[in-house]
């Protein structure tokens, strides 16, 4: 018998996995001029009685002038601007949602949290819950009635107001997601997302290079993506 052609192979050759993706995130120094905008659809910060805005951040430590760690995500041209998203960090967490300032607990510093603000409605209106680590969190002071509806088009990150003075977050921010429907009622467990579900109107990451993944919006702005986040 004769063999013609053949190819020995050695199946035994391993053959190491492709190596993770390069998880980044947005660095923010506290600066006037380090803050990102994203632009356009007007409509898609309006979320009334219904939404979810989430993100993974790592807050410098302080001590902060007057213990204003500055806006972390806001929305129009001044701090909670039309019943529009102003959400910023003061002592706490604070979200003022359709203009009725809520206080909460801050997560701690130095280390990654994932924070969640939830806008469900009840009764005649709606109200915010805020989520640290998939854990809800009790309301410090304030009021967390809410209706956001504010069709400004354009959503900061990093800055509370625009070109003012300790207005300008200081930390790292990733994985920004927007969406439109009340995604948790109780506690959960926090992923680090990477597409899109529905009801998503912004999903802005740093993985690799810096995109919405919903393909929805532009952004412009002087923030460096830094190799830290989440895993």
């Amino acid at each position: 018998m004769q063999i013609r052609n053949a190819t020995i192979q050695n199946l035994n050759v391993y053959v190491p996995p492709p190596p993770p993706p390069v998880l980044q995130s947005l660095s923010f120094n506290g600066t006037q001029n380090t803050y990102l905008d994203v632009l356009g659809n007007t409509t898609d910060w309006a979320l009334g009685q219904h939404g979810t805005i989430e993100w993974w951040q790592k807050t410098a430590a302080g001590p902060f002038p007057g213990g204003f760690n500055g806006g972390i995500i806001s929305q129009g041209a001044g701090a909670g601007d039309s019943n529009g998203i102003d959400i910023f960090e003061t002592s706490g967490i604070a979200t003022c949602l359709g203009g009725n300032q809520a206080y909460w607990p801050d997560p701690p510093a130095g280390v990654w949290s994932h924070v969640a603000v939830t806008i469900s409605p009840v009764g005649g209106g709606g109200t915010s819950q805020l989520y640290i680590n998939g854990v809800a969190r009790s309301l410090v002071g304030g009021y967390p009635d809410t209706n956001c509806i504010n069709g400004a088009d354009i959503l900061h990150i990093g800055c509370r107001i625009p070109g003012v003075n300790y207005q300008n977050w200081t930390g790292l921010i990733t994985n920004i997601h927007v969406n439109t429907n009340t995604l948790y009622s109780g506690n959960f467990t926090p992923t680090i997302i990477t597409a899109p579900v529905s009801g998503s109107v912004l999903l802005l990451t740093a993985d690799d290079i810096l995109v919405d993944k919903t393909g929805r919006h532009t952004t412009t702005g002087a923030v460096t993506v830094v190799v830290d986040a989440p895993v």
